[in-house]
């Protein structure tokens, strides 16, 4: 097992629980496919490769260890399904392109 598998393999037998619908599943390599087409983009083969694996784990108890190490003030609860991610980023490109549009209707000419 390479190094970065075992790593994979260590976080989810460490932070992984079940969530609202029961433990997680390996995304379908084509899940992921349509991500890319949706978004237009291409994600990290690391990302391919843990979701492939070990699905979007539901992980918060991670929060504690990064609060206890002081890591950081950004949770992180839980990955993402390719859907969840095509959506959240739709949206969040739909109120940036918004912000932007009224940024440049208030601008002087």
């Amino acid at each position: 097992m390479d190094v970065r598998t075992r790593l994979y393999v260590d976080f989810a037998a460490r932070f992984a629980c079940d969530g609202l619908h029961g433990p997680a599943r390996p995304c379908d390599p084509l899940e992921l496919d349509r991500a890319e087409v949706a978004l237009e983009t291409h994600l990290p083969t690391s990302y391919r490769q843990f979701l492939s694996t070990h699905g979007p784990l539901f992980v918060p108890d991670l929060w504690d260890a990064v609060v206890e190490r002081d890591l950081g003030p950004h949770p992180l609860r839980e990955f993402l399904t390719p859907e969840q991610v095509v959506n959240d980023t739709r949206f969040v490109r739909r109120l940036v392109g918004d912000a932007r549009a009224a940024d440049r209707a208030t601008m002087p000419a």
